[in-house]
């Protein structure tokens, strides 16, 4: 039993847990495993089973891998500069008071009298605050890694493709390669657990 000829519009039409799942995103890996998967063969232990018994086997492998394949969907979907590895702000309130008072009294007298004769009389006070803020942003290239390295960095990211990381993972697990006599190239069974 071919997995691309019997299985088509199939993901699509399972109950996957995971923030990573959409209709479009089952719709692109039902067709990736038809048209790329198209030569597998499922494992011994699902050809005798109905395509429903495999359908619940399939989603459940999925749903248990939820979490992990959420994380993982998250990663593509991540905001970030792929030449940027530096990136800090402070902010800081800087702020001050003072004050300060003083008074000051002269008196004087005349020559005959024996009671002060005020004259000058003075007092003052001053007082100062002061607030600033400041804001200092830095961001760039550290310099441990060149933006070259990161660039060649970022092309292996672009090129993880999550929904084919998901068709294999099926394959993988519920599929078979078959010596096919009319090949010339000898294939092996192959599983992944």
């Amino acid at each position: 039993m071919f997995i691309g000829e019997d299985f088509t519009d199939w993901i699509n039409t399972m109950n996957i847990g995971g923030t990573w799942v959409s209709l479009d995103k089952l719709t692109q890996i039902d067709w990736i495993l038809k048209i790329e998967y198209r030569d597998k063969y499922l494992a011994e232990e699902y050809q005798n089973m109905d395509n429903s018994d495999i359908s619940t086997y399939v989603e459940k492998f999925l749903s248990n891998k939820a979490a992990v394949l959420d994380k993982l969907y998250a990663t593509t979907i991540a905001e970030y500069n792929p030449i940027e590895n530096y990136n800090m702000t402070e902010e800081g309130t800087d702020s001050g008071e003072s004050s300060a008072s003083a008074s000051n009294s002269n008196s004087s007298t005349s020559y005959n009298d024996s009671t002060p004769n005020l004259t000058d009389s003075s007092e003052s006070s001053s007082g100062a605050e002061s607030s600033s803020s400041h804001s200092l942003t830095r961001s760039g290239n550290i310099g441990i890694t060149t933006t070259q390295q990161m660039l060649m960095q970022e092309r292996e990211v672009a090129a993880f493709d999550f929904l084919h990381y998901v068709a294999e993972l099926i394959i993988e697990n519920f599929t078979q390669s078959l010596y096919d006599p009319n090949s010339e190239v000898l294939t092996y069974d192959s599983y992944f657990i």
